[in-house]
């Protein structure tokens, strides 16, 4: 009987050493689980009083004026239109808000006067300090509709070929048909012949001729 009781008080002991580890290694584990809380906490809090500096705003390339937002101001190099009747591809307040780089170079360039006819410029054009109001006339002269770029007469102060206006170009005449109102077949005939052969004479290039809207439209190297 002695030796069942020194037993169970051995047991009793046994389970008590065992419980005093388990609670030491429960301490152990809530001294690392706090000492990992506070490490946390302690890293969040630095990291969010630090204050992060705003990274630099891009200033862009000066160059890259296309992108840059366009002027009010008048550029003095732009090409000058105050002739009533006439317009131009891209409009003129367009134009005149350009740099000097756009304006070296002007893509599907037009002067128009509706109801007469107009001329497009293939390729693109130069057009600083262009006098439009000067070199440029559509239908101004008595007679029949023509179109004139440059002065003839003055050879010495035109662009050579290939410079500012004077290259190749699509002109566009309205009101190109006989004198009569009410023409003939024949008649209309006749003169879509002569608009050909005239196309020739000046070395232009034909490409449409309508007898019933009266629009004629051909091609031409040069204007000098």
């Amino acid at each position: 009987a002695r030796s069942e009781g020194r037993r169970r008080q051995g047991d009793d002991d046994d389970d008590d050493d065992e419980g005093n580890r388990g609670g030491e290694n429960k301490d152990e584990d809530e001294v690392k689980e706090d000492h990992f809380v506070s490490a946390e906490e302690k890293e969040e809090s630095l990291s969010s009083s630090e204050e992060v500096p705003a990274p630099p705003q891009p200033h862009g390339d000066p160059s890259d004026e296309e992108d840059a937002p366009r002027s009010n101001v008048v550029n003095a190099n732009a090409p000058k239109l105050t002739k009533v009747g006439y317009r131009t591809e891209p409009p003129m307040d367009v134009l005149e808000t350009m740099t000097d780089r756009e304006l070296a170079s002007v893509h599907a360039f037009a002067v128009v006067r509706p109801g007469y006819g107009r001329v497009d410029w293939l390729g693109r054009v130069d057009l600083r300090n262009v006098d439009l109001d000067k070199d440029v006339r559509i239908c101004e002269r008595t007679g029949p509709p023509s179109v004139e770029v440059y002065d003839d007469d003055d050879q010495g102060a035109n662009p050579p070929y290939g410079a500012k206006l004077n290259r190749e170009a699509k002109i566009t005449l309205e009101r190109v048909g006989p004198t009569s109102n009410r023409p003939t077949p024949r008649e209309l005939a006749n003169f879509e012949r002569r608009v050909k052969l005239s196309v020739r004479e000046i070395g232009a290039t034909h490409i449409d001729y309508n007898p019933n809207s009266r629009i004629w439209v051909f091609q031409i190297q040069r204007f000098v």
